[in-house]
């Protein structure tokens, strides 16, 4: 027999007749409030967000086999004829977040759901590779049977926003999207209705990118390849370039405030729980009774949390946390209490429903969503849109100011790399542009110690130097102005010229014209030239080496956010949303093509990988040997210079 138990973490199964102590958990539901056993000997779950589960629990050894496969076990079930039904089970394990209880068992929703999206990665790469090195007949007829399980999760419109739902990792998407069936499943996807919101966002931007090119420079002295001042095309020309700018630009505001919308919604509605535990959590550790029936009621409980807050033996950053949001909770709940009057409203459920998360979940409730403020594009697109609206409306007034137009253009070509990352044109160009970007992140350490060790340098001379003046000092031109600055005169100059010499490595011996000078710039150039430089040319061959690796997984995650960001866009375009026509044979034929391809574990398995780190290795070795040619070149100056 079988004894299953419901709680707040889903449903456990133990399986009596193995003896087996460990349950198996189906956390797919959050909480359950009850349970029944059907007659076919499925248990059914009631969850409190009022949904309902059957579950078709099977043997503790069928999970343990599904949640731990390996190439060895696909193959067995492949030569049983079961792989469509590893298949399905690997989809469902997923559905249901399935886990076996151990030592290592992962706990709390996102941890659970992203130990549930390796284990489907590692099951979908054993498969593909079993039907790879399996005979051409029996692979076929496999194939067939799986095409139509495939065809399910390409028509499945929220499979890919269950994962930011659950909270999945982006490390956990990056093992799943590059396996070769959900690559089918992404490419449907793509094809269905993303495809066609990337090409008309890059045709609008294009639209977009001209107009303000021609604003900015058309009638203003600019001058075109053939020298001659470059004018307009025709009569009112202006006039329409503003009229198209304000109105693309009025699309992607609201596509932009559309992401954040329904990304908060998401948000708000699965981190409530935790929310609410929290809140209830803190009344305990205050010895408060959490009453919030009538307005008084609750005014007073928050009332009373807050002087907890201030007086309570809470850690001084937890204070400052915790006091501004509980005085926002006073503000919106004395906001409320005029509404409170109308029919379906009642300040208990405005405490329990809002309260919790503007304790925990603030900057998510008022806006700004925690999956949307993480990422970086999404500010480089704001920031884009606040210079674009700008700059259309001072050239509707007047003119763009230079400096505006060149922050709008800097951010506007920083859009372009945008759309490189998610190209539908080349894999290869949107991996590479993906490659800088984590190599960019992988140097955030670097760049912040590199600009310490230039700022001190920048400090030491110019306590030297600062002082100085030009002719006694620094009579380097005989046709030098009296007025010109030697480069050390003010602070500001003294970074520029420290951070040119660390670079472009040309200096004029004469500036440092006494010993100590001397003995601090040879300094200078033994930690920047031969140290910091070396060291960063290390970082970035190592990086490059591993993104080299990872580029056919951040590119088919790019795309798998592509695919689920614009999903909630194409709700507003009912005649474009998720187009499917895709028939049984084309999957077969995808799957075929794509498991031919192998997994990226197939790919990185050679000597591919070997070859590209002999040859980042060799470009290193040349680039230090060049260096400190250029160092030895340098010192001997400096030497003749002395003599």
């Amino acid at each position: 027999g079988r004894l299953a138990a419901g709680g707040p973490d889903g449903v456990r199964v133990w399986d009596l007749d193995n003896e087996e102590r460990r349950p198996i958990g189906f956390a797919g539901q959050a909480t359950v409030d009850g349970m029944a056993s059907l007659k076919d000997g499925t248990l059914a779950s009631g969850g409190d967000d009022g949904t309902i589960r059957v579950h078709r629990v099977k043997t503790y050894e069928y999970y343990r086999e599904i949640l731990r496969v390996t190439e060895d076990v696909a193959r067995k079930w492949f030569a049983e004829d079961r792989l469509g039904e590893l298949f399905d089970a690997s989809v469902l394990q997923y559905d249901e977040l399935l886990t076996i209880d151990d030592d290592d068992a992962p706990t709390g929703l996102g941890a659970v759901a992203s130990r549930a999206v390796v284990t489907q990665a590692r099951n979908l790469d054993a498969i593909a590779t079993t039907l790879k090195s399996a005979p051409s007949s029996k692979r076929d007829a496999c194939i067939d049977d799986l095409a139509p399980r495939v065809l399910r999760l390409v028509k499945d419109e929220e499979l890919l926003l269950t994962f930011e739902q659950r909270l999945v990792s982006k490390s956990a998407v990056e093992q799943l999207t590059p396996s070769p069936l959900f690559r089918v499943v992404l490419n449907f996807k793509f094809v269905a209705g993303p495809r066609f919101v990337l090409w008309l966002d890059i045709i609008l931007f294009l639209t977009l990118f001209v107009s303000f090119t021609r604003l900015t420079i058309v009638g203003y002295g600019y001058k075109g390849l053939h020298g001659h001042n470059i004018e307009r095309w025709y009569r009112g020309e202006k006039t329409v370039e503003i009229i198209l700018g304000f109105i693309i630009l009025t699309y992607y505001s609201l596509k932009e405030a559309l992401n954040v919308y329904y990304d908060r919604k998401r948000e708000l509605a699965v981190r409530h729980s935790d929310a609410r535990n929290c809140f209830f959590k803190l009344f305990g550790q205050a010895k408060l009774p959490p009453l919030f029936t009538t307005g008084p009621q609750a005014l007073r409980s928050l009332t009373k949390l807050l002087v907890y807050a201030v007086k309570g033996p809470l850690s001084w950053r937890k204070k400052l946390s915790l006091i501004p949001r509980i005085v926002l909770s006073i503000i919106a709940v004395l906001l409320f209490l005029p509404l409170s009057c109308l029919p379906g409203r009642s300040v208990k459920a405005f405490v329990f429903g809002v309260v919790p998360s503007i304790l925990y979940n603030t900057l998510s409730l008022l806006g700004l969503p925690r999956a949307w403020r993480s990422s970086l594009w999404n500010w480089i697109e704001v920031t884009s849109l606040v210079l674009s609206w700008t700059s259309f409306a001072r050239a509707a007034l007047s003119r763009i100011p230079v400096n505006l137009a060149v922050a709008t253009a800097l951010f506007l070509w920083f859009e372009v790399f945008d759309y490189l990352r998610y190209s539908a044109v080349n894999e290869e160009l949107a991996a590479f542009v993906l490659m800088i970007g984590q190599i960019l992140l992988k140097l955030a350490v670097f760049m912040f110690v590199f600009v310490l060790i230039l700022m001190m340098f920048t400090n030491l001379f110019y306590l030297r130097m600062g002082n100085r003046h030009i002719k006694r000092y620094f009579d380097l031109h005989d046709d030098a102005p009296n007025y010109l600055d030697h480069p050390f005169n003010n602070l500001l100059k003294s970074f520029y010229s420290v951070l040119l010499l660390a670079f472009a490595q040309e200096f004029d011996p004469d500036i440092f014209h006494t010993t100590i000078d001397r003995v601090i710039f040879v300094f200078y150039l033994f930690i920047i030239v031969i140290v910091l430089l070396n060291v960063l040319i290390a970082i970035v061959n190592s990086q490059y080496a591993d993104t080299s690796a990872r580029a056919t997984k951040l590119f088919y995650r790019g795309r798998f956010e592509l695919v689920a960001e614009t999903s909630d866009f194409l709700r507003m375009l009912p005649r474009r949303r998720n187009i499917h026509s895709e028939t049984i044979q084309q999957v077969a034929a995808m799957i075929k093509r794509e498991v031919n391809r192998g997994t990226v574990r197939d790919a990185i398995r050679g000597e591919d990988l070997r070859e590209e780190v002999l040859r980042i290795q060799r470009e290193t070795d040349a680039k230090l040997l060049e260096m400190q040619a250029k160092m030895d070149a340098i010192l001997n100056a400096v030497t003749s210079n002395n003599s």
